[in-house]
Order: C-alpha cells, then structure tokens, then sequence
C-alpha cells in the first residue's frame, strides 16, 4: 500500500511548482506546496491540500486534493483575509517504479467559487521522487546541547513511512 513522502514537481507551463505530497497507509493524501499563487485575477493564498489516494478499476494510481482558495494577507477591507474564495481540486493519475521510488503522471485542476461554477482549469505533468530518511552529515564538532527536534511524536506517526505505491 502507498505510504511514505514525495517530493513533487509539477509542471503546468514553464515554470515548475515544488510540492511535498504524503500518502498514508489508509488511503490520505496530504500536499504542500508554495501559499501564494498569481493567477489572472492577482495574488491569492492557497492552503495545503488535503484527500485521498486509491487505484481505480484499471489498477492506476489515482490521487485527488481539495484546497481553500482566499486572498492574499495583502488582502483589503471588502476581501478580508479570513474570507474563502473558493476552492482547487488536483487529480493525478500517477504510474509508481518501486525499484527507484519516482512517481510520473499528469494532473488536472479545477478552481471553483464559492457557489461552484469553476473559475479556471489547467493539465500539466508531475515527476516526484520518495523522500528517504539520511544520517546526518557530520561537519565538525559541537559545543551546543543536543536539540530535539520531533519532541515526543506518537508511534503512530511512523506508520506515514513505508513502501513506494504500487498496485
């Protein structure tokens, strides 16, 4: 089953888009990506997407993500920042190699108002790679005190890591 982080790039024109997508062993998806977004109407903030994963009928990786879409924080008094826009669903189609952990397909995304009626549409491809865990570079002596940095995560985090998709 899918599990783990990716690393993605998505490429809808000629400037590709970084993005961190995670997949859990029961079927979520969860994406990051840059918050601001320049589209023909200006600037607005997208949050992270959340939905879910499966393979379809045909046995192919199908992903989709909701996001909220709301101004800018350059937001003015008739667009206060709190106020959504709208939202954006991405569909991916993926194929998954497990032998080098790389993620190819294509994606689709619609921006929908608040009552709606979409707003724009775009297709593109996607190209991502697992994120694996690496032991730290050492680059010399310390003379700080040892930092935590996960702090006390559950056990049921590392169920996020695990194996490439495939179906």
């Amino acid at each position: 089953t899918p599990n783990g982080t990716t690393g993605a790039t998505t490429t809808p024109t000629s400037t590709p888009t970084p993005e961190l997508v995670t997949f859990t062993a029961t079927g979520e998806a969860l994406e990051s990506r840059p918050p601001l977004i320049t589209t023909a109407s200006g600037t607005v903030f997208e949050t992270p997407g959340h939905g879910a994963w499966d393979f379809n009928d045909a046995g192919v990786f199908v992903v989709t993500l909701v996001a909220l879409v709301q101004p800018a924080p350059t937001s003015t008094a008739t667009t206060p920042a709190a106020q959504t826009l709208g939202t954006e669903t991405v569909s991916l189609q993926l194929s998954a190699n497990p032998s080098d952990g790389t993620l190819t397909g294509t994606f689709t995304s619609q921006t929908r108002d608040v009552t709606g009626t979409v707003t724009s549409s775009e297709q593109g491809t996607v190209q991502g790679a697992r994120i694996l865990a690496q032991t730290p570079t050492a680059t010399g002596s310390s003379t700080s005190a040892p930092t935590t940095v996960f702090g006390n995560m559950p056990a049921a985090t590392t169920s996020v890591f695990g194996a490439q998709p495939t179906p």
